[in-house]
């Protein structure tokens, strides 16, 4: 496995695993506590970049599926 796939998935482990903690935070706090927006705030943004990376991830592994569809096509090798 490709180290930056690996890196990703102990990153996504690590943001479930803080999420869940966040979740449990959340249900004790009062919504008109400003920790209560402050945890949200900042589960949100963890999530958000934990999605980037995975679609930056993703994008990268796309491009490099088409080259290689690109370089097979000029071998002859475009065959399904």
């Amino acid at each position: 496995m490709h180290r930056r796939d690996i890196e990703l998935l102990a990153k996504l482990a690590n943001v479930n695993k803080s999420a869940g903690i966040a979740t449990l935070e959340l249900r004790h706090l009062q919504p008109n506590d400003a920790a209560y927006g402050q945890s949200l705030r900042e589960l949100g943004e963890r999530l958000v970049g934990l999605g980037n990376d995975l679609t930056a991830r993703a994008d990268e592994l796309a491009c490099q599926a088409i080259e290689q569809t690109g370089r097979d096509i000029e071998r002859g090798e475009d065959n399904p």
